[in-house]
């Protein structure tokens, strides 16, 4: 399949099956100090868990435990930055990192922690 194809299909699956979500980004004055939040944009996106990493634990004795990761796969943009606020479904999450997936420049996946 060529770009344009990948492209169509990713849109269609978001469209489909995707979740309204807003992103917002705490202004800061000219101290450095939060000053409110401004809007950054409304997207649609599949909404996902990955369970891919392991968190290792050592306390009086070792323990592995596998920790799920909400993440967020939409179009690709350059917009959202890490520590954007997402409200998704009742819940607010913070960006913690943004991946041009692959480098082709079709789609970002948000990795998110809930506040």
């Amino acid at each position: 399949m060529g770009k344009a194809q990948d492209v169509y299909t990713l849109s269609q699956a978001i469209q489909r099956h995707g979740r309204d979500f807003t992103v917002t980004r705490t202004k800061r004055n000219k101290f450095k100090e939060p000053a409110g939040e401004e809007p950054v944009g409304s997207f649609r996106g599949l909404f996902h868990v990955s369970t891919g990493f392991l968190d290792i634990n050592l306390a009086e004795a070792g323990r592995v435990s596998s920790r799920k990761y909400p993440q967020l796969l939409l179009l690709y943009t350059e917009d959202v930055r890490k520590e954007d606020l997402v409200r998704l479904g009742g819940r607010t999450y913070v960006v913690t990192g943004v991946d041009d997936v692959g480098g082709l420049q079709l789609c970002t996946d948000l990795s998110l922690r809930e506040v």
